[in-house]
């Protein structure tokens, strides 16, 4: 069976080849393939909130992921290394609302502020994680059920998506603020930066283990589908679009270093072309293993950037691609070390023998 339902996968297996893709072992490239139907899910009336607040505090951990669940056996059919992912998209940079700020959803889309820390002088402000924040105990609830009922829903569970450098103390400064605030007070700001990357590294360790604790084979993920059987994660500043190399070297770079210290296996989101300015740095980062590069909205697909592709090629980080199959291919068929690619692919029925045949190529 090509196709595999979620009851159907060999977790064990899938994450074997992962840490030997993880180790340059595995002598070919991981392809996550997820097949969406989703006629079958027109069919069944089900549909995902995506952003699990959506939900709201009236629905309890149970019943979110019991319906979240439903809609991904019924919809996804997974190829290769493709498994199920509950991911706890709470929304990006949700670490803000961990260590004091105020988390909004509405229908497409969550954002954070600086709730109850809005307002102060940088002198004034402090940033730690508290386990106890109302949406730090909705989260450990959603990972403590997942882990609970992994017999009937066996999947693997996403690390939510804490927020970057420099993203969430954004989110809880405004962000014309913090950019005034890297020439006015840089020490404040490189201050309230090091508490961010503690509060961060607080919070990935608690729900590190209790997403561990349920996944199967031991295994997590995070928002971008990357696997391991030990500690990753896709790091990202979506704020050092708007800063120069200079401040790049001075404000982020620093905290992704220890961040890539405190990871086995680090990736970076490297969101927009006008964060290219930053991929000399990247490619020289101690501890950094893979970038995923995204051009942004309007700008030509991955495979259109083959001077991009090659550099961190050619540094021998690893390197995802994502997006359409065709985009997919046409960069995975041009690389020199195919090796090197994690693949996520999520496709439509049309596209199935399409898929197939890539995954032939590359097996």
């Amino acid at each position: 069976m090509f196709w595999k339902h979620a009851a159907d996968v060999d977790f064990a297996g899938i994450v074997a080849a992962h840490e030997l893709w993880w180790q340059g072992k595995l002598n070919r490239p991981v392809i996550q393939a997820v097949l969406i139907d989703t006629a079958a899910a027109m069919t069944n009336g089900l549909a995902s909130k995506s952003f699990l607040p959506r939900y709201g505090n009236s629905v309890n951990a149970d019943e979110l992921l019991q319906r979240e669940y439903a809609f991904t056996t019924t919809v996804e059919r997974y190829a290769c290394d493709g498994y199920p992912l509950q991911w706890m998209n709470f929304g990006p940079g949700v670490l803000a609302a961990l260590v004091g700020g105020e988390g909004h959803c509405s229908t497409n889309t969550v954002w954070f502020d600086g709730g109850r820390l809005a307002g102060r002088e940088l002198s004034e402000l402090h940033i730690r994680f508290d386990p106890d924040a109302p949406w730090s105990q909705w989260l450990a609830s959603l990972y403590r059920s997942a882990a609970e009922h992994q017999v009937e829903r066996p999947c693997v569970l996403g690390m939510t998506d804490l927020g970057g450098v420099l993203d969430v103390l954004a989110s809880l400064r405004g962000t014309e603020n913090l950019l005034m605030d890297l020439i006015d007070s840089p020490d404040e700001v490189k201050r309230l930066l090091a508490e961010e990357g503690e509060a961060w590294r607080a919070a990935y360790s608690c729900f590190d283990g209790l997403s561990r604790a349920g996944s199967q084979a031991n295994a997590v993920s995070c928002w971008a589908g990357i696997l391991s059987p030990r500690r990753c994660y896709m790091l990202q500043s979506d704020f050092s679009y708007m800063i120069s190399p200079e401040m790049f070297a001075e404000f982020t770079a620093p905290e992704l270093i220890l961040n890539c210290r405190f990871l086995d296996h680090a990736f970076y989101h490297l969101d927009g072309k006008k964060q290219l300015a930053h991929l000399p740095q990247l490619l020289s980062m101690p501890g950094l293993a893979g970038i995923q590069w995204i051009p942004g909205d309007g700008e030509p697909p991955q495979c259109e950037w083959p001077e991009v592709l090659e550099a961190i090629e050619e540094a021998g980080l690893k390197l995802q691609l994502l997006g359409s199959l065709k985009n997919v291919e046409t960069a995975l068929r041009r690389m020199k070390r195919p090796e090197l690619a994690h693949v996520l692919l999520r496709i439509s029925p049309d596209e199935r023998e399409r898929t197939e045949r890539l995954i032939r190529d590359f097996s």
